[in-house]
């Protein structure tokens, strides 16, 4: 029998968390059947059970996956600001990453300004969330439309409408400068002007890291193991790869 060890009591991990924002519940559902198919072909499915470099080599394994998934950088970088590393003020207590909103660990206030650096379901469904609970919403894009990499989906126009229609509003070709605590610094990409913005709370819905310190552990302690990494633990992106390279993987051994 495969084990498949989870650190948390559920499958998903970031994908779940994006079957909890607004009307995209069929996430869930696709999760619940992947579960059903893994108990259907024999896989067990050890839930809590985060595994360290001594645990794993500790048993007899053929092959070893890291899947471990990515976290928040806590960074602030946008890529429209190449040359800015970390967003002054993100050390700030008011400034939360997607994954503490769509966990509800987020003390939102009235006001929330959202960094969208991504373009895709992060910024505006997280966005959408918001808003569906009652708080204000401004998103800043420095790309030129909002949600820029759904423009090929269904979703494309609709999304925008439901949140323009929920009272969001949004800047495009734009990047945040500065937190300040109660509002930011944005800087128009398209004349260079600077306004400040008032807000309470500042989201980020920007690109993720690589969670490999069970990798890294690995490397160390045994370097000729050559676990395969796979998923955003290889490099973070959308779920569409992580699914495709598991499917790949799980056809080769």
């Amino acid at each position: 029998m495969q084990p498949d060890a989870e650190a948390g009591p559920q499958l998903g991990g970031q994908f779940r968390l994006a079957g909890l924002q607004a009307r995209r519940s069929q996430i869930l559902e696709l999760i619940d059947w992947y579960e059903r198919q893994l108990t259907r072909l024999g896989v067990s499915l050890l839930f809590n059970t985060p595994l360290d470099a001594h645990e794993i080599t500790g048993r007899d394994f053929e092959e070893i996956v890291i899947a471990t998934g990515s976290q928040p950088s806590g960074t602030g970088f946008q890529r429209g600001l190449p040359g800015q590393d970390r967003l002054p003020g993100v050390d700030l207590p008011n400034v939360w990453s997607v994954e503490d909103v769509m966990t509800r660990t987020a003390r939102l206030g009235d006001h929330v300004l959202l960094i969208d650096d991504t373009g895709d379901w992060r910024g505006l469904g997280t966005a959408l969330e918001i808003v569906a609970r009652g708080h204000r919403v401004t998103v800043v894009t420095s790309w030129p439309v909002l949600g820029r990499y759904l423009q090929r989906t269904e979703s494309d126009g609709v999304a925008r409408a439901r949140l323009k229609n929920a009272g969001g509003r949004w800047i495009t070709d734009a990047v945040v400068k500065q937190w300040h605590g109660d509002g930011a610094t944005v800087r128009s990409h398209l004349d260079g002007t600077e306004t400040v913005i008032k807000a309470d709370t500042l989201v980020l819905a920007t690109t993720n890291v690589s969670d490999t310190w069970v990798l890294d552990e690995l490397e160390e302690q045994v370097p000729a193991l050559r676990p395969k990494v796979i998923g955003d633990a290889l490099a973070p992106r959308l779920a569409v790869a992580a699914i495709y390279e598991g499917r790949v993987l799980g056809q080769s051994i």
